[in-house]
């Protein structure tokens, strides 16, 4: 099973464009969107997360 972006990935750039550095700065890319979306993530979760709407069972 291979990762969404593998070592493989950073060959397939190589061989495109000469250079790791589009490879690495996709990547990068790719990193700081997962940092933003747990970031969005983290602050809904810390809002609802035992509100009175949240925790009430209802039937």
């Amino acid at each position: 099973m291979h990762s969404l972006f593998s070592v493989f990935d950073l060959g397939y750039s190589k061989q495109l464009t000469g250079s790791y550095q589009t490879g690495l700065l996709a990547f990068a890319g790719l990193a700081l969107i997962a940092l933003v979306g747990l970031s969005l993530v983290k602050i809904r979760w810390r809002t609802t997360w035992g509100a009175a709407t949240m925790t009430a069972a209802r039937i």
